[in-house]
């Protein structure tokens, strides 16, 4: 089992997950991880589903910390019109080989400018904030690039 190196402070780990080649080693090998990958790209398809009725015709969406891209492969089979941020180079990279927009930026605070998107997309992000300051920081900026009356 992969753990954090020791010479990681804890509030460097979220930007150096995908950096840090060790870490991911084996990822795929795993049983428990590949159950993971087809339990995350259901749940992500289930969501985009699920929100379809909601969002205009050509959705603005946002989503921060793509990792893996389950989300934006969902999007993809819609008329969204999708933008990440995502701050690790491995998974930036890869989802950006598959033809996504994807930049390099940490969050919070969110580098977008306000009132731009009809969705913000954040799965197993805020837990993962080194502090709950963070974690508030990237709520009330995550409500001001949603477009007005957006909830």
């Amino acid at each position: 089992m992969n753990s954090i190196p020791g010479d990681v402070p804890q509030e460097d780990f979220r930007y150096r997950i995908g950096h840090e080649g060790n870490l991911l080693r084996g990822y795929r090998s795993d049983p428990l991880s590949q159950r993971y990958d087809r339990v995350k790209a259901n749940h992500s398809e289930k969501m985009s589903r699920l929100l379809a009725p909601y969002l205009p015709e050509s959705p603005q969406v946002l989503e921060i910390g793509p990792g893996w891209g389950h989300f934006a492969r969902a999007m993809a089979a819609t008329n969204a019109r999708y933008d990440a941020v995502e701050p690790s180079d491995f998974f930036r990279e890869r989802l950006t080989r598959q033809g996504f927009a994807v930049s390099a930026e940490a969050v919070p605070p969110i580098p977008r400018a306000s009132a731009q998107y009809d969705l913000v997309h954040a799965s197993m992000l805020i837990e993962n904030l080194p502090t709950v300051g963070e974690a508030a920081a990237f709520v009330g900026d995550a409500a001001r690039v949603l477009k007005p009356g957006v909830y």
